[in-house]
């Protein structure tokens, strides 16, 4: 018997034990005996996932290698999931109830290694194939155990006993950000839900380590996932893709209209958003049409991706942004090379730092900071009045008085009159001049421009920051000025400026960018030097301080304002001292202090941070492992299929012809997506009517049902309002007329109420940051209250039974959920990046 086959039949034993850890309030004997002293202890379970990481890291990098290659590694995997088994297994004794969302992790990945051992036993080489395809696409957050808070972390801090005490709730806090995440893989068609889903992820996952103290492997593996795929997914809207349309429809359009570019755009997108769906046949089809398209080539080589990625920084950062870094890099360069090499170490950092593919690493890193940071910056309407002045002649006395060409005889009295027999000859000719009185005219209109708040960059200008952390660091300030550039050209509706400045152990000038021609000169500067020095994080924040009020004295209409330290330094902080600063500057304006730590943490701003946020202030802390910032310079992060390809000088081609073409080598693979894509809907309506017929012969209400959330996508898409509206409606009803029967569904008690109440208040929160129409809103709360009751440890009936029965403790979270899933009015709408994104 093979290891392969040894190991299936032990996947067959551990089969029910999985099933079992997730459905049942029962435990072992000795578990159940032991779980006091597990408790008294503090354990917490010891989860890894090494072994199948290795596994799907295999199959990726050897799709079609030979089956004996794979056997010790799928027995390591099959071992490494009966441990992590055993531990959620103890961990249900411990909590007493069903670790639901490790039991789900748990069956995914028991779900992989079925996979991984038919495709390593399949007889058919292409049936191994595609099963080996399967595997590799894989994505690895989805292998990832779930969100933890950190023992050696939570036994420092004073209250974390009251975490422990609250620990079902604190596990529902945590499983949003992978519900989230599991939300944006599933969605497959429209792009602009699939970024928002993980830009909301980003801010819960943010959010949540700043409250708790969290497992640091978990959450730096999950922003690595956010990152990389936000980044994609920008890449791909650049090169022409439509968030708003269907996917398929887009690249039907694209063949009908001869437009390969477009076309390979769609396809990539195609190709990235069915990567690990369970949904076979659309990866099937995928992988069809980018065959079709970029052809059958089994390696990408690197200077096809290097391509792929310099075409991406033309198109997001636009092409002149791109020529003022390559200009500026390639003069110093040009002194480099003329210079004779000192051996100093400021001549050793500066030839490193600007040595050959430096363009091309500032550039890449330039498109990855927006996935890895959330930096504010936002465009908010704000009223503004304009003034036009003009002046104007009248017939009385005034301050002003000018002289104007006689225009008629009534001018004649107040002319200067040189020659009496002059004055016809010179008023026909328009040479006679006249004193005339002249009055200035104020015309002041309001109007609706659209402001940012006005941020101050603090760049750590240390000799520890050279290498990846330094270019980072100096594409987040390139590619912040190039959106300044792109708003303040899009015309003079647009209020917005920034201030940045580079410290070490003293703090340089603050340099003012409110133009566009100023944001390129700083680009060029920023491109072409190096800094170096100490770390003086205290004495830059103070500088920053003294800014922001000065700024506020020139312009009383500065109401927010931001300072972002981007910084590596452990460097001292006296934290009363930059409290107190920012107090006396913020007596009138909002100033918040927010820190970008890249490659170390400091502590206390850290805490810096958390105290703002404990006050409810607009704050964040971004910290970004090295590992993290060596793959955002050099392109690793996305290592997926290029999405542009280098096309030979050719003959303008026909736009007719090349549709003709194009239809004939991918039209049909085309068509059947466009086939599975109208099959998914119509499927999902079926089941939504025949839903409307049971309830109309039975004459009740009944939600335990499954698929809510993808009925509610369905109705968003087809803008049947009325009913999503009740659908709506009866998981969230009006606090003050909750049906009468959800009484009698079945019994509730406190607990059940105080999971159903942060539930709730994790839904609003992720619904106010995805956004969307009144009708997505409605069908985002939806979905993700399907994802979570689970994670409460409630049915459907238990949690329409909890409203009715503890509606005092639920109706601040209604109330709060129906204000945020309500129309906006246009006054209170908040211009934001993502309703702005054309502007970047």
């Amino acid at each position: 018997m093979s290891a392969v086959t040894r190991g299936l039949a032990r996947l067959e034993q551990l089969a029910h034990r999985v099933e079992l850890v997730g459905t049942t309030r029962e435990a072992k004997w000795i578990y159940r005996v032991a779980a006091p002293i597990f408790d008294r202890f503090g354990w917490r379970p010891k989860l890894r996932t090494t072994a199948v990481r290795a596994l799907v890291g295999h199959f990726r990098a050897n799709p079609l290698s030979q089956p004996d290659s794979r056997d010790a590694m799928f027995t390591e995997a099959i071992d490494e999931l009966e441990d992590n088994l055993v531990n959620v297994e103890r961990l249900a004794a411990v909590c007493r109830r069903p670790p639901v969302a490790h039991a789900a992790w748990l069956r995914r990945t028991f779900d992989l290694l079925v996979r991984a051992g038919g495709a390593v036993r399949a007889v058919d080489p292409r049936d191994a194939q595609e099963r080996a395809i399967e595997v590799a696409h894989t994505p690895i957050v989805s292998l990832l155990s779930p969100l933890s808070v950190e023992p050696a972390a939570a036994n420092a801090r004073e209250d974390i006993a009251d975490i422990e005490a609250r620990m079902r709730v604190v596990e529902l806090e945590l499983a949003a950000v992978d519900h989230l995440l599991a939300a944006g893989r599933g969605e497959l068609d429209v792009l602009a839900r699939r970024r928002r889903l993980f830009e909301a992820a980003r801010q819960v996952l943010l959010d949540t380590d700043a409250a708790l103290p969290l497992e640091l492997d978990g959450v730096t593996e999950r922003k690595r996932a956010i990152l990389a795929e936000i980044l994609r997914l920008n890449r791909l809207e650049s090169a022409g893709v439509d968030f708003e349309v269907g996917l398929a429809h887009q690249a039907r359009s694209a063949i009908a209209r001869g437009e390969l570019a477009r076309l390979r755009a769609v396809v990539a997108a195609l190709d990235h958003v069915a990567r690990g769906t369970p949904t076979t046949r659309f990866a099937q089809l995928s992988r069809r049409a980018h065959a079709a398209v970029f052809g059958r080539a089994s390696e990408v080589s690197d200077e096809e991706r290097y391509a792929s990625f310099e075409r991406s920084s033309t198109e997001q950062l636009g092409d002149e942004v791109v020529g003022i870094v390559r200009r500026a890099l390639e003069r110093v360069r040009k002194k480099l090379d003329n210079d004779k090499p000192t051996r100093s170490v400021q001549d050793n950092a500066e030839r490193a730092h600007f040595g050959a593919g430096a363009d091309h690493e500032l550039l890449v890193a330039a498109l990855a900071v927006d996935g890895a940071f959330e930096l504010g910056g936002t465009l908010n309407p704000v009223r503004v009045v304009s003034e036009q002045r003009r002046l104007r002649r009248v017939a009385y006395p005034t301050q002003t008085l000018e002289l104007v060409a006689a225009e008629s005889v009534e001018d004649i009295p107040s002319a200067i009159i040189e020659d009496p027999r002059l004055i016809v000859l010179q008023l026909a000719t328009g040479r006679l001049l006249a004193r005339r009185f002249v009055r200035e005219e104020v015309e002041r209109t309001p109007r609706v421009a659209l402001s940012s708040e006005v941020r101050v960059f603090l760049l750590d200008g240390s000799g520890s920051m050279i290498g990846p952390r330094a270019r980072v660091r100096d594409a987040m300030l390139v590619a912040e000025l190039a959106t300044l550039i792109r708003r303040l050209s899009s015309g003079d509706t647009v209020r917005c400026c920034l201030y940045f400045a580079f410290f070490n152990s003293a703090v340089r000038p603050i340099v003012k960018i409110d133009s566009v021609a100023l944001a390129e000169r700083a680009i060029a500067d920023v491109c072409s030097t190096v800094q170096m020095g100490g770390t003086d994080i205290q004495a830059a924040l103070l500088a920053a301080f003294d800014v922001v009020t000065r700024a506020r004295e020139s312009d009383r209409d500065l109401a927010k304002a931001q300072v972002v330290l981007v910084t590596d330094g452990d460097a001292p902080v006296d934290e009363a001292t930059i409290v107190a600063a920012r107090e006396l500057a913020s007596d009138k304006l909002t100033l918040g202090v927010s820190v970008v730590a890249l490659g170390t943490e400091n502590p206390a701003l850290r805490q810096l941070v958390a105290h703002q946020r404990a006050k409810g202030e607009r704050a964040f802390y971004h910290f970004v492992d090295d590992e993290t910032l060596v793959a955002m310079v050099d392109g690793s992060l996305d290592d997926a299929a290029p999405i542009h390809q280098r096309d030979t000088p050719a003959a303008p081609v026909d736009p007719k012809k090349l549709s003709i073409d194009l239809e004939r080598s991918c039209g049909d693979v085309v068509s059947e997506l466009e086939d599975l894509a109208r099959g998914r809907d119509l499927e999902a309506l079926e089941q939504i009517e025949s839903e409307r017929q049971a309830l109309r012969e039975v004459g009740i209400v009944d939600l335990a049902v499954i698929g809510e959330g993808e009925r509610a996508r369905i109705e968003s898409i087809q803008k049947d309002h009325g009913s999503l509206r009740r659908r709506y409606a009866r998981w969230f009803p009006d606090p003050a007329n909750i049906p009468a029967e959800y009484r009698t569904l079945e019994s509730a008690d406190l607990e059940d109420a105080e999971s159903v109440q942060v539930m709730l208040a994790s839904i609003v929160e992720v619904v106010a940051v995805v956004g969307g129409s009144e009708l997505a809103r409605m069908s985002d709360a939806i979905d993700l209250i399907e994802r979570l009751l689970p994670d409460a440890g409630l049915t459907p009936r238990r949690y329409l039974a909890t409203l009715a029965a503890h509606t005092t403790h639920v109706r601040a979270a209604l109330v709060a959920m129906h204000a945020e899933t309500s129309p906006k009015r246009p006054e209170s709408v908040d211009a934001s990046t993502r309703g702005q994104r054309k502007l970047r």
